[in-house]
Formats: C-alpha cells, sequence, structure tokens
C-alpha cells in the first residue's frame, strides 16, 4: 500500500471517531504480532531444534549431512519427508540415501544398499526359501543322491530316481544313486563313477577288476597287450605255447648226425608291459615282458659222427631286430650268438659240441626290454 493510500484508510477511520493516533497504534500492533509469529515459526524448525525432524537427522548423520537434513526438513523436504518420521513409512534409510518403496536395506562390501527383498513361502511349520536347488548329474549332489534334476538330503527318504530306491538306503549302505538305483562305485561297470566302465571289460583274454574305485587290467596267461591299448584286450595270443622253460620245452623228437638233414621250427615271440595272470606263465620275464621259447632233440650221433653242431635264428617282422637271441645248451657245452641288424644270429660249432646220445635244448629269447612291445615270427633251423 502507498502513503497517500495509507493517509486516507487512517483519515476515514478517524471520521467514524476514532482519532489516528489510535488507529496507527492499533494497525502498527497488529503488524508486529503477525511479524513475531512468522518468526516463530522459522525458529520453531531451526536445525538442531527439538522437532522430531531435527531428532532424527541428527541421530543418523553428522556434521554437514545433519545440518543439510535438518535444514530441509525445515522447509518440509528432504529425507525426514522421504523415510523419516514425518515419511509414510513406504521407504526405509539405507546409508545416504532412502530406499525406493518395496526395498530392503542390505549390508554390502561397499557399504549398505538398496535391494528386492528375498522371496519367502511361509507354511505353519516352515519357512523356504525359494532358491533354485542343484543341478543334479548323478554324482554332484553331496550326498550322492539326487531325484531328476534335484538334490536329494539323505534325511528326507525321498524316492530317488526312478528306480524307487530311496536317499537314505543309499546313505545308509554307502552307495550311491545311479539312475535311479543304489550302487556301489565298486564295479567296472561303475568303477569311481556312476556309468565309469574299466577299459578292457568284456574284451578278449584279459583281467578287468575295480580296486578301491580304480581300474585294473592285466593279460591272461600266454596272451599279449602289443599295441598297449586295453580297449582290444590282449590281442595276441603266443605260439607255441607251454614252452617257456627247460622242463616244459617243445620235443623235437631224435636227430642223427646226418648234415644233409636240416631241421626246421618256427613261431611268435610276443611281447607286452602287461602283468600276466589268471593263470600266470612259468617262465615269463617281466624284464623284457616275454617268455623265451625252449625246444629239445635227442642227439643220438654214432659211429662215424663227427657230433658237430650249426643252428641259426632268423626273426622277422620286428621293429627292433636287434634284440634277440639264440642259445644251444649240449652236454658239453652252452653256445650263444645274437641277432644283427638284419634279425639273423647263428651258432656254429666243430666237432665234439655235444656226445651221442645225448640232450640238447635250443631257446629263442627277447633281450630288450618293455619299451619294445610286439609280436614278431621267428624260424630256428640247425643240423647236428
Amino acid at each position: 500500500m502507498d502513503g497517500s493510500r495509507f493517509d486516507e484508510l487512517t483519515k476515514r477511520l478517524a471520521m467514524r471517531g476514532t482519532s489516528r493516533r489510535r488507529v496507527l497504534q492499533g494497525l502498527g500492533g497488529a503488524l508486529g504480532a503477525a511479524a513475531l509469529a512468522a518468526v516463530g515459526r522459522e525458529a520453531g524448525a531451526a536445525p538442531g531444534g527439538n522437532s522430531a525432524c531435527a531428532q532424527w537427522c541428527h541421530a543418523n548423520f553428522s556434521g554437514s549431512a545433519a545440518g543439510q537434513c535438518t535444514s530441509d526438513a525445515a522447509h518440509g523436504t528432504g529425507l525426514c519427508y522421504q523415510c523419516g518420521p514425518a515419511a509414510d513409512g513406504s521407504r526405509v534409510l539405507c546409508g545416504p540415501a532412502c530406499c525406493d518403496a518395496g526395498q530392503v536395506c542390505a549390508a554390502g562390501g561397499a557399504g549398505p544398499t538398496c535391494t528386492a527383498p528375498t522371496t519367502t513361502t511361509t507354511t505353519s511349520t516352515t519357512t523356504s526359501t525359494t532358491t533354485s536347488p542343484p543341478t543334479c548329474d548323478q554324482n554332484s549332489c553331496p550326498n550322492g543322491c539326487c531325484d531328476g534334476d534335484t538334490c536329494q538330503t539323505a534325511e528326507t527318504d525321498t524316492a530317488c530316481g526312478t528306480g524307487g530306491a530311496s536317499c537314505q538306503d543309499c546313505a545308509e549302505t554307502g552307495e550311491t544313486c545311479c539312475g535311479g538305483a543304489c550302487i556301489a562305485l565298486t564295479t567296472v561297470t561303475n568303477c569311481g563313477d556312476c556309468g565309469h566302465v574299466c577299459p578292457g571289460f568284456q574284451q578278449p583274454n584279459d583281467n578287468v577288476t575295480c580296486q578301491a574305485g580304480k581300474c585294473t587290467f592285466s593279460c591272461q596267461g600266454e596272451n599279449y597287450d602289443v599295441d598297449g591299448d586295453p580297449s582290444n584286450g590282449c590281442e595276441v595270443s603266443d605260439s607255441p605255447m607251454g614252452n617257456h622253460t627247460q622242463g616244459t620245452a617243445q620235443d623235437l623228437g631224435d636227430v642223427s648226425c646226418n648234415d644233409m638233414f636240416l631241421q626246421m621250427v618256427s613261431g611268435l615271440l610276443p611281447s607286452d608291459a602287461r602283468v600276466h595272470t589268471n593263470p600266470g606263465i612259468a617262465g615269463f620275464d617281466t624284464t623284457t615282458g616275454s617268455a623265451p621259447d625252449w625246444y629239445h632233440v635227442f642227439a643220438t650221433g654214432g659211429l662215424g659222427c663227427t657230433n658237430d653242431l650249426a643252428a641259426t635264428l632268423t626273426v622277422s617282422g620286428s621293429s627292433a631286430p636287434s634284440c634277440y637271441k639264440l642259445t644251444a645248451i649240449t652236454n658239453n657245452a652252452t653256445f650263444a650268438a645274437y641277432t644283427n641288424g638284419s634279425g639273423v644270429a647263428t651258432i656254429s660249432q666243430g666237432a665234439g659240441a655235444y656226445s651221442s646220445n645225448s640232450d640238447i635244448w635250443f631257446v629263442v629269447s627277447k633281450t630288450c626290454g618293455t619299451s619294445v612291445t610286439e609280436a614278431p615270427s621267428y624260424t630256428l633251423s640247425f643240423h647236428l
């Protein structure tokens, strides 16, 4: 209001029987009261006051952050009106900020953060968290028991797969649930793991077992795993068999001292790096992985015989032809020759190499170790 209008107002009020002095005093008192009321309202909301927001701000913040919170509240804004005592209760304070409605404040490595709540399903007796169960691939569950794609616990006695065996049954017997049945992981078809079949199982001439969850492989008797691959068993059979000691030498009969009459015999000399059992091999040499072949003749000799001896060993199909040996044992001496790079060894002895009507043994053997495993053929020819 400008000065002229204010002066006109006081004059009109004075014309009604009230002095101008009394009018001015009344207006001044009213304006002063209004001013004091406004100041009083501002002081009641000042920072650090005793209002609910001021107390809440100083309880949750300190320093300049508490002052800013209280100042905002005095103007009806800020955190106190978002998630404090002046709010509707739908939001919560989380660190320096308020979470959105429906969120919860969770502790984290970098400080509290707002996050969605975990959904829970509550029954009359239990509360379960809706989390995905572990994927069940036979032996992946802690107790080794699964029903479909869900790991079961031994305590529930829930059916373990379609076979009807229960988790509790498997746990009590120390077995594992494999394909719906309780299985001991000590068989050749479930060795150490569900469905793990030991190499060589049901292959020719081998022995396959599962010991303490580990597969074992060996060869039966005079059958050899020459290629070192258990998946095809012990694939090579010796020939001849059973002639691997002096006492079990193959008998070639009586032989006269006719130099024109050449005796000849052939065979295989296989080797491998396997144990041989069920049955074992008499005369087997573990160093070379083979068994020597023994042959016996009865030298008749006689009137006019010089009793000389000539024998040749020829090895064929060997990757190491110099790894073999020919031995001749007579009543007078023992003679030996080693194969050369062509796989040939020769023994030649003059008169008196043996006596008439005596025994002679020939031995074909391997000299190299199991770094060489093969099955070469050989021919032994001799005359007396």
